[in-house]
């Protein structure tokens, strides 16, 4: 039986781009690799309010079926108390919901890759305001392809996750996320844990 992975984004074409590897990539490291992971297209996300709403929405219907949900909000709008009170509720529901709180959005992660030429440091990059536009932008340019339809997110992302320890060293989040992955497919392999 196959384990199914619903990945929720803020954005299905830019952020998406980024989570089906990056998540790929991370439950292979947590003893899944042959998941079969989703990522949410429709309905079509506009946001973390969009996302929230959906995910207490629609998406139970449509995808209650599914094992796991990786929700993967921006820090701009999620903090740890709002996205708890979420997974929380989703298990009501149930439907097991894990949230990684992307610092400071979802590009830091095709980022990661290209860390050392960051202007001012990754320490401070992870905190800019404008990461999108002034730190990630000029990477994407450097390292994308503007012929593809995610702006070549994809291929940085491919660079990110062939050092997946470089990776969880940069963005703690992702190292956080797999060690609640492994405790999760601990505790339902063994649900007397």
């Amino acid at each position: 039986m196959s384990f199914k992975v619903l990945v929720i984004p803020e954005d299905h074409t830019n952020n998406g781009a980024i989570l089906k590897p990056l998540v790929g990539r991370v439950l292979a490291d947590a003893g899944k690799p042959a998941a079969l992971i989703k990522v949410v297209d429709r309905p079509r996300l506009r946001g973390y309010e969009s996302a929230v709403a959906a995910i207490r929405g629609d998406l139970i219907d449509l995808y209650r079926w599914m094992n796991l949900w990786l929700f993967f909000p921006d820090a701009d709008k999620a903090n740890a108390a709002n996205v708890k009170a979420l997974e929380h509720d989703l298990a009501g529901s149930g439907v097991t919901l894990l949230c990684c709180i992307a610092q400071p959005e979802v590009e830091v992660y095709a980022a990661a890759a290209y860390s050392s030429e960051v202007p001012g440091g990754w320490a401070a990059a992870r905190t800019h305001h404008r990461f999108k536009e002034d730190v990630f932008a000029p990477l994407l340019a450097a390292h994308g392809d503007v012929r593809r339809p995610n702006g070549g997110r994809d291929l940085m992302i491919e660079q990110g996750v062939q050092n997946l320890p470089r990776l969880y060293q940069l963005c703690p989040e992702l190292q956080s996320l797999r060690d609640r992955l492994v405790a999760h497919l601990a505790a339902v392999r063994d649900p007397e844990r």
